[in-house]
């Protein structure tokens, strides 16, 4: 899932599961690309599928609660900016 506010650019969200993943984009596409940072520590990495069929994977220190997750979106499209709820880092 994926919100685009004009102006602040868009934020992806990694649902349907007992994790989430957060990555923002700017609106002129340029860096920094900022992506959510949780306390979920493993080896293997968060294996997610985008659109059903493309093979993707984050690390698991990247993935947070999904109702976190959800509450930063809610807080991205009311005011365009990222949560500071959530801690994030520069990819």
């Amino acid at each position: 899932m994926q919100l685009t506010v004009e102006g602040a650019g868009t934020l992806g969200m990694v649902v349907g599961d007992d994790r989430s993943v957060l990555n923002h984009v700017p609106d002129n596409l340029d860096p920094p690309y900022m992506v959510s940072v949780g306390s979920e520590v493993s080896d293997e990495p968060f294996v997610f599928y985008v659109a059903g069929d493309n093979y993707s994977e984050a690390l698991h220190r990247n993935t947070i609660l999904p109702p976190a997750a959800r509450a930063a979106m809610r807080h991205f499209l009311a005011t365009g900016a990222l949560s500071p709820e959530v801690e994030w880092e520069q990819i």
